[in-house]
C-alpha cells in the first residue's frame, strides 16, 4: 500500500483532543442516601478508578475517534496495488487518426480510451513520470515526463482527434527512444489496430468494435458535351446490413437521390447524368446515421482548365510543332525571330529554341532548347555527344523511363542550385528543371535536329509532360485531397501572403516564398479556401477535403490484445478514499443511534 500524500496526517493530534474531551467532562447527579458513613471509602474508590473508567464505558468516544482516522486516511488517499501496477515512467500514446471517431454506445473511441486513462492515472501513485504522445499523420510528443496530475489530465482533455489517416506502429521508435532515457518505462497503447509491440514493454487497449458503417469511397466527373457524367462508389465496412439513401447536391442543391441496400463488406458503383454544366462542387451524403459519421460526406470540385498560350519562338523545327499538336488544351503561336517577337505579348509558356531574347519576359513558365546564355543560367562551351537516358523519376520523365536516345553535341549548362536533371548523356547531367522566383523552366542542352529522340515514339509523350508541368493552374494544383495529405501551392510571384481558411474558418497564413512551402493543416475534412491578393485584386480558390475512407473506415472486426482477450482493462492502484469515507458515514450513523437510545 503507498499513499498520495502524508500532510494529512497532521490531523491526528484531533484524536488525543477527542480523548482529553471525554476525560474532562464532568458527570454529577444528586442522589438522596441514608447515610453519609461510608462516603469518604467509597469516593477513594471512584477517585482511583478515574478518568480511566470513564473512557472504559464510553463507545461514543471510540466511535468518534474511528471516524477520525478513517478520515485522516482518507486525506491520505491510499493505494493498494491489488490487481494493479505501479508505474515510475509511463508512457501513453495515444491513436487520432479518423478511425477513433468511430462511436462505441454515445462515446467515440478516444473519448472511451481517453476516459479510461484518466482513471489510470487518477489511481497512480503521486510523483509518476508520465508522457503523452499523439499518433496521427505522424507522433508527436504532447507532454514530457508530467507530474502534476492536474496538468496531465487537462492536457488529455486537450488531445484533438483528426480526420487523417496513420499508422501507430510509427510510433514505436520514438517509444524507444523515450524509454531508453528512462528506468522502468512502460507503454500503453491507446487504439483501435492489432499490431505487435516488438521489443517495446507495454500494453495495448484496443477499441475496435463491430459497428454499422457505410463509406463514401469516391465522387468522380467526366464533362461531356451536353452533360457531366458523375459516379460514386459507396461501400458497407460495417459488420452488419445497410440500408439508406445516397444524396447528390450540385452547389448545395440537390439533384438526385438514389436508394441504397448493402451487405457487410459490398460496395457498388452508382452513375448519374447532369445537365447542368456550370455546377462548381458536386458533394454526395448519405442519409442513414452510423457508428461513424465522417465518412458519410464527400466533395468532389469541378476545375474547368481554360486553354494555355504558348509561344514558340524557333527558326524552325517541326518536330516540336507536331508534338505540340498532339497537347489538348494549348493554343500555340509560332515565331520564327526576334523581329518578329513583340515582348508586350504575354503567354502562359515560352519555348525558346536556339533564339533568347535580350529580356526574358517577366511572367510565364520557360523551355530553352540549346540557348545561349541568359538571366538564369550559363551555357558553357559545346561536349561531345553520347547516348542519352532518364535519371531521375517526375513528373516530365512519366512513362518514359526507359527511353534511350543518342546526341551528336550539346552545351554544358553550369547547373544552378535550383535546377534538378531529368535526363544524362553519356556521364553527365544534361537536361534539367527547376523553379525560380516563382517560375518554372525546363533546359534542354541540344538541338532536336541532331538527336534521334525525337524519332522515339517517347518524344511526344515526353513534351506532353513537360507543357503538363509548366501550366499555369492558379494557387492550386488540383481540388481534391485526402485528409492528411500536403497541398501544393503555386503562387503568383506579385502578390501578397497566402490564406488559407479552413471549414472551422481558423486563418493560416503562409509566408510568400520560393520553393514555396506545402500547406500541411488538412486534418479535417470539408472545403477550405485559399486567397492571395495580387496587386488590387483579392483571388481566391477552394479545394474540398475528404475522409480516407479505405484505410479508417472499417468496422467490421472486434478488437483483439496483446494478450488475445477482447477486453483489456489497464490498471493502477485502487483508491481507497471512497471506501473509508463510506465507513465514516456508517460508524457516524451508527454514533447517532446510540446517542438517541442513551438520551
Amino acid at each position: 500500500m503507498s499513499f498520495v500524500r502524508l500532510w494529512p496526517l497532521l490531523f491526528s493530534l484531533s484524536i488525543a483532543g477527542v480523548i482529553l474531551l471525554y476525560m474532562l467532562k464532568q458527570k454529577r447527579k444528586n442522589e438522596d442516601v441514608p447515610s453519609l458513613v461510608l462516603w469518604r471509602e467509597v469516593f477513594r474508590d471512584v477517585k482511583a478508578k478515574t478518568p480511566w473508567e470513564k473512557l472504559r464505558k464510553n463507545i461514543l468516544m471510540f466511535l468518534q475517534i474511528l471516524i477520525l482516522i478513517f478520515l485522516i486516511f482518507s486525506f491520505l488517499e491510499p493505494l493498494t496495488l491489488f490487481g494493479g501496477r505501479e508505474f515510475r515512467n509511463l508512457i501513453l500514446v495515444f491513436d487520432t487518426t479518423g478511425s477513433m471517431k468511430g462511436k462505441i454506445g454515445e462515446l467515440t473511441k478516444f473519448e472511451r480510451g481517453r476516459e479510461e486513462i484518466k482513471k489510470l492515472i487518477n489511481s497512480t501513485k503521486e510523483g509518476a513520470n508520465i508522457t503523452i504522445i499523439t499518433s496521427g499523420k505522424e507522433s508527436k510528443v504532447e507532454l514530457s515526463n508530467g507530474r502534476d496530475k492536474n496538468e496531465i489530465i487537462k492536457k488529455i482533455d486537450d488531445l484533438k482527434v483528426t480526420d487523417s489517416s496513420g499508422n501507430i506502429e510509427d510510433s514505436l521508435s520514438l517509444v524507444r527512444s523515450l524509454s531508453n532515457s528512462g528506468e522502468s518505462s512502460e507503454a500503453i497503447f491507446v487504439t483501435d489496430r492489432e499490431f505487435s509491440l516488438e521489443d517495446v514493454k507495454g500494453s495495448i487497449y484496443n477499441l475496435a468494435k463491430k459497428g454499422k458503417n457505410a463509406s463514401i469511397d469516391l465522387v468522380s466527373y467526366k464533362l461531356e458535351k451536353d452533360n457531366i457524367s458523375v459516379v460514386a462508389r459507396i461501400s458497407n465496412r460495417g459488420a452488419e446490413s445497410y440500408e439508406g439513401d445516397f444524396s447528390l447536391y450540385g452547389d448545395n442543391k440537390i439533384l438526385e437521390v438514389k436508394s441504397l441496400n448493402l451487405s457487410s463488406g459490398e460496395s457498388v458503383n452508382i452513375s448519374f447524368k447532369v445537365a447542368d454544366k456550370n455546377i462548381s462542387i458536386f458533394k454526395g451524403e448519405l442519409s442513414e446515421k452510423d457508428d461513424l459519421m465522417e465518412d458519410n460526406i464527400y466533395y468532389s470540385l469541378v476545375r474547368t482548365e481554360r486553354s494555355q498560350k504558348i509561344l514558340l519562338l524557333s527558326e524552325k523545327n517541326i518536330f516540336m510543332e507536331k508534338a505540340l499538336a498532339t497537347v489538348q488544351g494549348i493554343e500555340v503561336f509560332k515565331v520564327n525571330s526576334l523581329d518578329n517577337y513583340n515582348e508586350k505579348d504575354e503567354y502562359d509558356i515560352y519555348i525558346f529554341d536556339g533564339i533568347v531574347p535580350n529580356s526574358l519576359p517577366a511572367k510565364g513558365n520557360l523551355i530553352f532548347i540549346n540557348t545561349p546564355t541568359n538571366d538564369l543560367f550559363t551555357v558553357g562551351e559545346d561536349i561531345e555527344g553520347g547516348e542519352g537516358k532518364v535519371t531521375e523519376s517526375n513528373t516530365i520523365t512519366e512513362n518514359i523511363k526507359n527511353i534511350k536516345f543518342g546526341v551528336r553535341s550539346f552545351k554544358d549548362i553550369q547547373k544552378a542550385s535550383y535546377l534538378k536533371s531529368f535526363l544524362s548523356i553519356g556521364e553527365k547531367e544534361a537536361a534539367f528543371y527547376g523553379e525560380k522566383d516563382g517560375r518554372k523552366l525546363i533546359v534542354l542542352p541540344f538541338k532536336l535536329n541532331d538527336s534521334d529522340i525525337v524519332l522515339k515514339p517517347q518524344f511526344p509523350i515526353m513534351v506532353h509532360n513537360m507543357i503538363n508541368y509548366l501550366s499555369l493552374s492558379g494557387i492550386l494544383e488540383k481540388g481534391d485531397y485526402i485528409a492528411g495529405e500536403e497541398v501544393e501551392l503555386t503562387p503568383n510571384i506579385n502578390g501578397e501572403n497566402i490564406r488559407i481558411y479552413t471549414p472551422d474558418n481558423e486563418e493560416k497564413v503562409m509566408a510568400l516564398r520560393f520553393p514555396m512551402k506545402n500547406y500541411d493543416g488538412t486534418l479535417n475534412t470539408g472545403i477550405y479556401t485559399v486567397k492571395q491578393k495580387v496587386l488590387e485584386e483579392e483571388k481566391e480558390e477552394i479545394l474540398a477535403v475528404n475522409f480516407p475512407s479505405q484505410l479508417e473506415s472499417d468496422m467490421k472486426e472486434e478488437g483483439v490484445t496483446a494478450e488475445g482477450k477482447e477486453e483489456f482493462k489497464i490498471k493502477g492502484g485502487r483508491n481507497l478514499t471512497p471506501i473509508l469515507i463510506i465507513l465514516s458515514i456508517i460508524i457516524l450513523m451508527v454514533e447517532w443511534y446510540i446517542y438517541g437510545k442513551r438520551s
